[in-house]
């Protein structure tokens, strides 16, 4: 089991935390610039997307 790793939202403009990961999905969540997020590297996320402990999924490449 891996551990579970805090990330930055990295974005300005905020980052949706979506239903599934997909971005068709419905947002249930924003995160603002800065925020912490803590990700689930145990929860199965397809390549690109992370899931948030907690539940919904974010773009990896807006978390730092």
């Amino acid at each position: 089991m891996a551990a579970k790793r805090n990330y930055t939202v990295a974005v300005a403009r905020g980052l949706n935390v979506r239903e599934e990961p997909s971005t068709e999905a419905k947002v249930i969540n924003v995160l603002l610039y800065k925020d912490k997020v803590v990700i689930d590297p145990d929860a199965e996320a397809p390549d690109g997307w992370a899931a948030v402990k907690g539940g919904g999924f974010v773009m990896r490449e807006y978390i730092k």
